[in-house]
This record gives structure tokens, sequence and C-alpha cells, in this order.
């Protein structure tokens, strides 16, 4: 082959070489973004799995938290069985203090049916056609006793959510006039222009920071009142290791008028940890002691009749009275 032969043969291959080399680097620079675009991914990959795992735990605690609270799921809310009197009640299973007529679940019997109120009721000449101011219903037995004995109105004030709850429940089964309201009755007795013609205090006095105070406001609204409470007696209290143990030492002494009121701080202690507490709302109380709480009632104008007096109630001593304007 000529020279001239040869330099024509290499001119034809040029351009078929450069289009190989092109295709080449074209393919390298595939291959390289390729490469990274496989990292990117691959890091993705890694982000999502940790985000996964902690996602998984994060389930796993949910779960545990679900099993010791016993928190449910919204669609637990709902009732599938057919519509029944009972399954109201149910709501509220394990933390009803009262026996309910015909349904059970609390373990306080006759609070439907309690001589304390029937007794109140004969003290202020009966029931019939009186305005009724009650303090903490607790699950409505008593307003339901009131009303049944022909009371003009009553008005309910509870500020335990639950117990408010419970009583709607009492009232929408057993079928009684009653005005229940949510809200603590303290401040609304500092500025009650209203008179009430009795006025029912069971199971609170004991429970409040300020009894006395209580009582001065309970008296401004009243024309006679009926009062369930525990008291503070030493010589029951200190010789009893599950009660004395819940009381401070030293007394608070307090000096209202003429007369040196005497009261004992006691503590709830584990009662707070029970479903169905139905106590203050706060973790403390002062009990007075009995003749200081006789004695402020008749300082405030009132006489006092004493219904039962019982030393050895197992939550300590306590007393029903009766106290009317003189």
């Amino acid at each position: 082959m000529s020279i001239r032969q040869a330099a024509r043969s290499i001119a034809l291959r040029v351009p078929a070489v450069e289009r190989v080399v092109s295709h080449r680097d074209q393919l390298l620079q595939d291959a390289s973004s390729l490469h990274s675009r496989l990292a990117a991914v691959e890091a993705q990959r890694d982000s999502l799995s940790g985000r996964l795992a902690e996602c998984q735990a994060e389930l796993q605690e949910a779960q545990k938290r679900l099993a010791r609270t016993g928190e449910q799921s919204v669609l637990d809310a709902y009732v599938t069985e057919p519509p029944g009197r009972e399954r109201a009640f149910r709501i509220f299973e394990g933390s009803w203090a009262s026996e309910i007529p015909g349904y059970g679940f609390g373990a306080a019997k006759g609070l439907f049916d309690d001589p304390r109120i029937k007794w109140w009721g004969q003290q202020c000449g009966g029931l019939q056609g009186k305005r009724v101011l009650e303090l903490g219903p607790l699950e409505g037995g008593h307003t339901s006793m009131m009303s049944k004995a022909g009371a003009a109105s009553i008005t309910a004030i509870e500020s335990n959510t639950k117990a408010f709850l419970k009583c709607l429940i009492v009232q929408n089964t057993f079928k009684f006039n009653a005005d229940f309201i949510l809200g603590d009755f303290r401040p609304y007795l500092e500025i009650c222009t209203e008179t009430f013609d009795f006025l029912c205090a069971s199971g609170v006095l004991y429970h409040m920071t300020e009894p006395v105070k209580l009582l001065q406001d309970m008296a401004k609204v009243s024309r006679s009142i009926g009062i369930w409470t525990h008291y503070y007696d030493p010589d029951v209290i200190l010789n009893t290791e599950y009660l004395a143990r819940k009381f401070d030492e030293q007394p608070r002494r307090e000096r209202i008028g003429s007369r040196d009121v005497v009261s004992y701080k006691q503590s709830y202690l584990e009662a707070l940890n029970w479903s169905g507490f139905c106590g203050g709302n706060v973790p403390i109380s002062y009990w007075l002691t009995r003749d200081s709480l006789i004695g402020v009632i008749e300082d405030l104008g009132f006489k006092v009749e004493i219904g039962s007096d019982e030393k050895k109630h197992p939550h300590g001593p306590c007393m029903t009275l009766f106290a009317s304007r003189r």
C-alpha cells in the first residue's frame, strides 16, 4: 500500500475513533453520576432505617405507657351493645362510692335512703316547699332524697368533675329535680346574696383547709344547716395508729372573736392514689375538735342539736348535727 493510500485509510478511521472515545467519556460520566446517586440513596436508606428504628422504639414505649395507664383508643369510647341504664354507671366502674339502688357498684350502703337526711328533714319541719343548698353532693344520693321529700328547689354544687358527672348519671336514671352545678362552693358562698331554708353539708367540712371560714359563710346564707363531719378527738386518734400517722402532733390555734379554736392538720397520703378519691382539692385539710366545731356554730347565732356522735367510726370520730338560727 502506498503512502497516499495509507493516509487515506487513516483519515477515514479517525472520526470513528473519535466517536468511540466520545461515547466512552459519556459512559464514564453516566457511571459517575449513577455512583453518586447510589451513594445518596444508600445514605437516605441509612437515615430512614435509623428513623424506622426510632419510630419502633417510640411505638414500644407508647404501648408500655398504654399498658401502665390503661388508656384506650378513641374508638373504645363508643358503645356497641344495645342501650341500657346500667351502661352509664359502668363509665365510672370501680370508682363509685355509693351503692346505687338496683345497680350496685359502690360500697357505701344507704346513701339513697340515709337516716341523716330524714333526721335533718324532721328538725327543720320537713323539706316540703323549701329552698335547699347542697355542698358537695358526691353522687346525688342525698340530693335525690331531698327532692323526693318535696324540696321546692335544690342547688347542688360539686367541684370534683367525676362526682359531678356521676350526679348527672344518677339524676338521668332516677328522674328527680335538682340543679347540679360544677364548681367550688367556697367562692360561691363568699358572694352569694340568696338565703336558703336549709343547707346540707354532709362530708365536706373535714376536707377544708379553712373550716371556720366555711362555717361563717354557710351561716350567712342559710336559716338552718345540716352537718355530718369528722372531728379531731385526741383520745381516739392518738390511740389508732393508721389515723394518728395522718395528723400533725401540734394543733393550729386561732382566736375567733372570744373563742380559741383548735384544729389539727391531716394529710390524705395514699388515699390520693385511689380512683374514687372524693376529698378536698389539696393534699391536706384541718379537722376541728368537737368543742371548737360546736362553739363556732353557736357563736354564729345558731342553736345546735346533736343527732349522733360516733367515736368508733373507721375513718375517725364523726358527728351529725343540726343548727337552726336563733
